[in-house]
């Protein structure tokens, strides 16, 4: 049996209506393209490091941000 990942389980249940979808709670800060889709996680916020998402919409311009 194949197991989703978990971008995969996104993929499959996003609605398709969406273009960018954000997640948390992985701890994994990330930024990934796939079928038309922008997926992105923030991150962490622990043991003196962090990270966050900078979304500007106007100029289409969304990246993680990490600080160790």
């Amino acid at each position: 049996a194949h197991v989703l990942s978990g971008l995969e389980q996104l993929a499959v249940t996003s609605s398709p209506n969406s273009d960018i979808i954000i997640t948390g709670h992985t701890h994994v800060s990330k930024r990934v393209e796939l079928n038309n889709k922008l997926y992105l996680n923030s991150g962490t916020c622990s043991n003196g490091r962090y990270s966050f998402l900078s979304l500007d919409t106007k100029t289409g311009t969304y990246l993680t941000n990490m600080v160790w």
